[in-house]
């Protein structure tokens, strides 16, 4: 990254991706780079002072834009202020982007920049797992659905890095059988061993169920917290900027903006805060409300007791903050949906998957835990166990990509690093030079076998 190589960061849930990318941000900012931190969903991009790349770029919801709209989008002061001015674009979670909005978003920023190279000479960084939950979309076409078929993507000549070590789950057999169901490859007596988790004891530990569908989730969460006998206390978000940003906040956080609890209420955090402690995802109990400060005393699976106080979710233009929110970061952990739960560890869960309805839930559920011992399924779905056979084809094309760039790279001495760190700090020290005048790639006549046809590959209809 610090070389100024356009970089596909991917592996599986809880191999450190985020993390590697806020190591990577604050170099940048260290070095008064100017960088555009996005995220392909809301919720992804309020995990820190992030925007959607809807957003930043101007595209909205739109999957298909005629050349007349890409100039108007382009013409917006806001959209070529801020594209202007930035020399790195990251994109998280790029599984949730289709083909088409990728090659939209590129188009708009080569008009703003008036340069049509590769993403009009800015480094790019995608991160994500396609294993993961996949665009929402009107694609019918694989082609079109994964944003590693989009031309943007093939003409970035990306760099693919794997990363290799798995910190989530402890667990060695349970990590084998999560690599096994990203691959295609689980075993009868894996299926057997997680239809063995089927209704599992999880004693007295908390846990929190996981849904499909925002119904389930609401209906488990009310009912819990009316059984409670404690009279409730209620904590309603701070908001400052515009409306329409404030809205958009309140959208995306997992914390709601009206926030009703009781001491013993099941509760998990929804914010990283290591200083205090707590991540996203920490689960525990509320035992007490604080007399003097009227905040809620958490009680945590980990045998810490924290004083929860406000924390405040942003949206900033680079130089600005246009809108924030400050409320607890908290919400009610009886229930919560498998979409909202993308991103997080958690301590327990019982995962209802009966009404899957698309490839990856099932893997995102299950990729929470930590350890098997804390699941218990209360239904499993196999027709929708199983990952999507056209990013199973893709990951292995990124998984050779990958040991090509360590084969390449690994045997720099650090003096050779140094000097290509240098060149990339003096490149966007400057105004605006294209990074493909100054740093050519090749792909050194390698074949790209997802340039193929689908139908070659025998992926068309495989939906």
């Amino acid at each position: 990254m610090k070389s100024g190589k356009n970089i596909f960061l991917t592996w599986q849930a809880g191999s450190g991706k985020t993390y590697v990318l806020n190591q990577y941000i604050q170099w940048c900012r260290d070095s008064d780079i100017p960088v555009a931190i996005t995220a392909s969903t809301g919720i992804a991009a309020t995990h820190i002072w992030w925007v959607t790349i809807h957003s930043r770029s101007g595209i909205g919801i739109a999957e298909s834009l005629s050349e007349s709209q890409i100039q108007a989008i382009a013409s917006k002061n806001r959209i070529r202020s801020n594209i202007q001015k930035t020399s790195i674009l990251i994109i998280d979670e790029i599984s949730m982007l289709n083909a088409d909005m990728l090659d939209n978003i590129e188009r708009i920023v080569q008009a703003v920049r008036y340069d049509h190279s590769s993403w009009g000479g800015m480094q790019v960084i995608f991160c994500g797992d396609f294993f993961q939950l996949p665009p929402v979309s009107r694609a019918i076409d694989p082609a079109s659905l994964f944003a590693f078929f989009a031309d943007a993507r093939k003409e970035a000549e990306l760099h693919f890095c794997y990363l290799e070590t798995q910190w989530r789950q402890s667990d060695t057999e349970f990590g084998e059988l999560l690599n096994a169901l990203r691959g295609g490859e689980l075993t009868d007596e894996m299926l057997a061993l997680l239809e063995s988790r089927q209704d599992a004891d999880l004693w007295d530990r908390a846990y929190v169920r996981l849904y499909t569908h925002n119904k389930d989730v609401d209906r488990i969460n009310d009912e819990k917290l009316a059984e409670l006998p404690w009279t409730s206390e209620t904590y309603t978000a701070e908001t400052k900027g515009k409306k329409n940003q404030i809205n958009t906040l309140l959208k995306w956080m997992l914390t709601p903006e009206i926030l009703e609890l009781k001491v013993w209420a099941k509760v998990l955090f929804t914010k990283n805060n290591p200083g205090v402690w707590y991540y996203n995802g920490t689960m525990g109990e509320v035992i007490e409300i604080d007399s003097n400060t009227g905040y809620p005393r958490v009680h945590t699976n980990d045998d810490l007791e924290i004083l929860v106080q406000p924390e405040e979710w942003m949206i900033s233009n680079d130089e600005d903050i246009v809108a924030s929110v400050a409320q607890l970061p908290l919400k009610l952990a009886r229930a919560i949906t498998i979409h909202k739960s993308q991103g997080m560890t958690l301590d327990a869960a019982q995962i209802d998957l009966s009404k899957s309805f698309t490839h990856g839930q099932s893997y995102v559920a299950l990729s929470r835990l930590k350890h098997l011992d804390w699941l218990s399924l209360l239904w499993l779905n196999p027709d929708w166990l199983y990952t999507h056979d056209l990013v199973r084809r893709g990951d292995t094309y990124f998984a050779q990509q990958s040991a090509q760039t360590v084969q390449q790279y690994s045997t720099l001495a650090d003096a050779d690093w140094e000097q290509l760190q240098d060149a990339f700090l003096d490149l966007v020290s400057e105004k605006y030079v294209s990074k493909s005048q100054k740093y050519p790639t090749s792909s050194a006549g390698s074949i790209d076998p997802l340039d193929l046809d689908p139908d070659v590959l025998g992926f068309a209809g495989d939906m």
